[in-house]
C-alpha cells in the first residue's frame, strides 16, 4: 500500500477536496479546492495579507505610543484616575504627579521613557539634604515610583499604549521601621487639656475619636450624625455616601468598604458633649467653619492639630514628636484589648491586610506583661 504523502501545515482533507485552514489573532479563514497547488496558493496569499495587516496595526501602535508624551500621560492618570481614590491621598498623588511633570525627560514620548530616567532621578533624590539636614526617607523616593508605575500600567491597560513599563523591576528603597507611637494616658491627658482651652474647640471631641476609635483623620471630618447611633453604642461608616440629593457620591472609608466601630464610653462622652452644641440629628459631625454643608477641610485639621501641638511644646519642650497619624495606632493598640481576634479587630479599623495592622499596633510592655499574667492565673490558678 503506497504511504499518503503528508499535507503542508494548514491543509487537510475533506470529502475529497483541500482544505485550506489560516488561524491569526482569533481569526479563521477557511476555504475547499480541488487540487493542492490550488489550496497552497491561497494559503500563502491569506498569511501575506495577514502579516501586512498585524504589521500597518503594530505601525498605528508605536505611532500612537510615540504621540502621547509621558506628561500628557500624567494628567489624563490625575484626571481620571486619582479621583477614584480615597479622597485622603489626592493632594499627594496630585504632588507627585506635578513632580515627575517637572521633570526634562516628561517632555518625552511614554514609549521612550527608560528605566536609567528614574533611576537617575531616584539617586538625585536619595543624596538631596532635606530641610531638617537629614536624608529623605525611604518611602519619599519610593511612593513617586510606585505612582508613576501605575500610570504606565494605567496607559497600558486602559489606554490601550503599545509599551512596557519601565518602572518594573527597579529595586526600591528598603523601608525603614514602622513607626512605633505607644498610647500614653499622661500626654493625652495634656493634650485634651490644652484642646479644651484652645479657640478651636472641634479638637477635642476630634483627638478623643482619633485616639479610642481608630478613625483615619479623613473618616472624621465627613463623619455626619446620621451614621452615629449613640444609645446603641456604635458608628456605622458606609463606603461611599450622597450626603446631599443629587450630588455625586462622596467616598468615606479608604478601603471602599462599610464598616462598623463600637463606641467605648469616653468617645460616647465626648460625642454628647459635642452634639449640644449642634442639632446632632443630621449633617457634618465636623463641619466646615466657613460653611457648614462642607465638611472640615483637610488642611484645617493639620493646621489646627500642628498649632495645639505648638502650644504645647512650647511649655513642656522635652514632649515627643506626636503626630496626628500616631492617634491611629493609639486606638487599634487600645481596641485590640476588646476585640475577639485580630480580624474582629481589623473589621473595625478597616485595615484590609493583618501584615498593615500590625504596623498600627504598640502595646507598652508593662501593660502587656500584666494582661499576660492575669491570663495566665486566670488559666493555671486552680492548679497552684
Amino acid at each position: 500500500m503506497a504511504k499518503r504523502k503528508k499535507l503542508p501545515k494548514g491543509i487537510d482533507l475533506k470529502d475529497g477536496s483541500y482544505r485550506a485552514r489560516v488561524y491569526r489573532d482569533g481569526k479563521t479563514a477557511t476555504r475547499l479546492f480541488e487540487t493542492l497547488p490550488e489550496a497552497k496558493a491561497w494559503l500563502d496569499s491569506q498569511r501575506i495579507a495577514m502579516d501586512a495587516d498585524d504589521y500597518a496595526e503594530r505601525l498605528q501602535e508605536k505611532a500612537k505610543a510615540k504621540a502621547v508624551t509621558l506628561h500628557d500621560l500624567l494628567e489624563d492618570y490625575l484626571e481620571k484616575v486619582v479621583p477614584t481614590k480615597a479622597e485622603s491621598g489626592h493632594k499627594a498623588a496630585e504632588d507627585r504627579i506635578r513632580m515627575w511633570q517637572r521633570q526634562e525627560w516628561a517632555a518625552l514620548p511614554v514609549a521612550s521613557i527608560r528605566p536609567h530616567h528614574i533611576i537617575g532621578w531616584m539617586e538625585t533624590e536619595s543624596n538631596r539634604t532635606t530641610r531638617r539636614g537629614g536624608k529623605p526617607k525611604a518611602t519619599t523616593i519610593s511612593n513617586p515610583v510606585n505612582l508613576l508605575s501605575a500610570v504606565f500600567q494605567y496607559g497600558i491597560s486602559r489606554r490601550g499604549l503599545a509599551i512596557e513599563n519601565p518602572v518594573r523591576g527597579i529595586e526600591r528603597p528598603a523601608a525603614e521601621a514602622a513607626r512605633v507611637s505607644v498610647p500614653d494616658a499622661g500626654l493625652e491627658a495634656l493634650i485634651l487639656r490644652y484642646a479644651g482651652e484652645s479657640r478651636a474647640r472641634w479638637l477635642k471631641p476630634f483627638v478623643v475619636l482619633a485616639a479610642w476609635t481608630a478613625m483615619r483623620q479623613g473618616e472624621i471630618r465627613k463623619l455626619r450624625w446620621e451614621w452615629i447611633h449613640l444609645e446603641d453604642g456604635y458608628i456605622l461608616l458606609p463606603a461611599t455616601a450622597e450626603v446631599e440629593p443629587g450630588t455625586p457620591k462622596v467616598r468615606i472609608t479608604k478601603n471602599g468598604k462599610d464598616r462598623g466601630i463600637p463606641l467605648l464610653p469616653v468617645v460616647r462622652d465626648a460625642l454628647k458633649e459635642w452634639r449640644g452644641n449642634h442639632d446632632g440629628s443630621a449633617g457634618w459631625v465636623f463641619p466646615w467653619l466657613r460653611d457648614e454643608t462642607e465638611p472640615m477641610p483637610a488642611y484645617t485639621v493639620s493646621s489646627g492639630w500642628q498649632r495645639l501641638f505648638r502650644d504645647i511644646k512650647a511649655d513642656h519642650p522635652d514632649l515627643r514628636d506626636q503626630t496626628f497619624h500616631d492617634f491611629r495606632h493609639w486606638g487599634c493598640t487600645r481596641l485590640a484589648n476588646y476585640h475577639a481576634n485580630v480580624l474582629d479587630l481589623a473589621s473595625t479599623t478597616g485595615h484590609k491586610t493583618l501584615q498593615m495592622l500590625a504596623r498600627y499596633y504598640d502595646p507598652d510592655i508593662r501593660e502587656k506583661t500584666a494582661r499576660v499574667m492575669a491570663r495566665y492565673h486566670e488559666v493555671h490558678g486552680s492548679l497552684e
